[in-house]
């Protein structure tokens, strides 16, 4: 009442209607949004990436995102970085992928996490990954499943997660490397050959000996040459034949 000319609507407020009578019909800039300068019928537009903007906001950059934390644009709230990402400064559109070798755990990480031994991890990763069966690592910081080791000749390693090798491969098998359980299927001690408990490779029965089946466990199982034969070589399976 009484006016002469209109008073403009403060920074951070708008008034879309006409025939307002005092600031309380100025609106607050609409969260999200932002209002610059005076007299504006309307928001002026959204918030920039990587800033937020809360009601009665005047600028398009009026809260930059905390490290830990990244906003779209039109954000009225920034976010916390999802598991597996992270960021380290303030004013982030988005978030940066956990490297390689390392782990981020929580929400709103500005930091990662050594990879364990016996696991790896692959960029973006929130929780490490297990290395399998027939393998195992005894390092941390592992990067990808091809970084965790076979397991030793000899050796058995029989879960997932291993830091070292569960076990001697069992009597009467050899494990040449890379096996998840004691007595591997394909690889029972051949004829010819005994394999006592930890075997990479079968040991094969001595010369004067000879060996017609499988899973033989020591050289004392190996059998002696039958009398009016002779068996001239390692490895045999059976007699060579009469003298």
């Amino acid at each position: 009442m009484g006016s002469s000319t209109p008073t403009a609507c403060a920074a951070g407020t708008y008034n879309n209607a006409t025939e307002g009578s005092d600031q309380t019909d100025c609106i607050e800039c609409t969260p999200g949004y932002y209002c610059s300068g005076t007299s504006n019928p309307f928001p002026t537009d959204v918030c920039s990436a990587g800033y937020y903007c809360e009601g009665g906001s005047d600028t398009p950059t009026k809260n930059a995102t905390d490290p830990g934390y990244y906003s779209p644009a039109g954000a009225s709230l920034q976010t916390g970085c999802d598991p597996g990402t992270y960021t380290q400064t303030s004013a982030n559109a988005e978030c940066t992928d956990c490297p390689e070798r390392f782990y981020c755990p929580n929400t709103a990480s500005t930091t990662w996490t050594d990879c364990p031994a016996g696991h790896y991890c692959e960029p973006g990763t929130h929780t490490p990954t297990r290395c399998p069966a027939g393998t195992y690592s005894d390092q941390t910081n592992r990067g990808n499943v091809t970084e965790c080791v076979s397991c030793d000749a000899g050796k058995y390693c029989f879960t997932n997660g291993l830091t070292e090798p569960t076990g001697d491969c069992r009597e009467g098998f050899f494990c040449p490397g890379g096996q998840s359980v004691d007595n591997p299927v394909n690889y029972p001690c051949p004829t010819g050959s005994y394999c006592p408990a930890g075997s990479s490779s079968p040991d094969a029965c001595p010369a004067g000996t000879y060996n017609p089946s499988t899973g033989l466990t020591n050289v004392t199982s190996c059998l002696d040459c039958t009398p009016g034969d002779y068996c001239d070589v390692i490895n045999m399976t059976a007699p060579a034949g009469e003298l």
